[in-house]
């Protein structure tokens, strides 16, 4: 589907749940422990699911170099067309870098959205400031 369904929302956060569970046992792994909890305040909104997230990291130690935070949202249809109308106050955030809205082609039937903002990261020591930036902007978008 182009938007985030119910069964959806409920297959990806039941999936989660159980990488949080893995994440807290292998703090090294590819899940970002501090991202845990912004994720489960994005994800107990209705309409919204997240689905990737980084919290940011340099390419190497030689080079002064960082990654941005990202993180990649699905919306359903109606959070979708607000955000489209609001995304002006997030783009206009000095913590954000840059959002995108992306298209992937799923199972070779179906066309999925899917919202990538891209945001000050760890490394920049901007963090906290960015993921609470994009928390309370998916919180409050009704």
């Amino acid at each position: 589907m182009e938007y985030l369904t119910i069964s959806e929302k409920k297959r990806n956060c039941e999936f989660l749940r159980e990488e949080y569970k893995r994440a807290s046992l292998a703090p090294d792994g590819y899940l970002d422990l501090e991202l845990i909890p912004y994720l489960e305040r994005i994800n107990s909104c209705k309409g919204i699911m997240t689905l990737q997230s980084c919290t940011g990291h340099k390419k190497s130690t030689k080079r002064n170099y960082t990654f941005d935070g990202h993180l990649w949202l699905r919306l359903s249809k109606e959070k979708m067309m607000l955000f489209n109308e609001k995304v002006a106050i997030l783009v206009k955030s000095k913590f954000i870098n840059r959002v995108d809205v992306m298209y992937s082609y799923y199972k070779e039937t179906e066309i999925q959205r899917v919202i990538n903002v891209m945001y000050q990261g760890h490394e920049s020591d901007l963090f906290y400031q960015s993921i609470e930036i994009i928390t309370k902007f998916f919180e409050n978008l009704r």
